[in-house]
């Protein structure tokens, strides 16, 4: 597993797989920086 990876899924604290986790992770993004980004984007990284 890469390192980013790792990281992220640790700061959710769950593994990052189906879209809904991607679209968890958007809004976490969204939430802590105020940027959005697409949870398509998010799933190309």
């Amino acid at each position: 597993m890469f390192p980013l990876c790792h990281d992220i899924e640790q700061m959710m604290g769950r593994p990052i797989q189906s879209p809904k986790d991607f679209d968890l992770l958007r809004d976490s993004i969204y939430s802590r920086l105020r940027e959005n980004i697409s949870s398509h984007t998010l799933k190309h990284l």
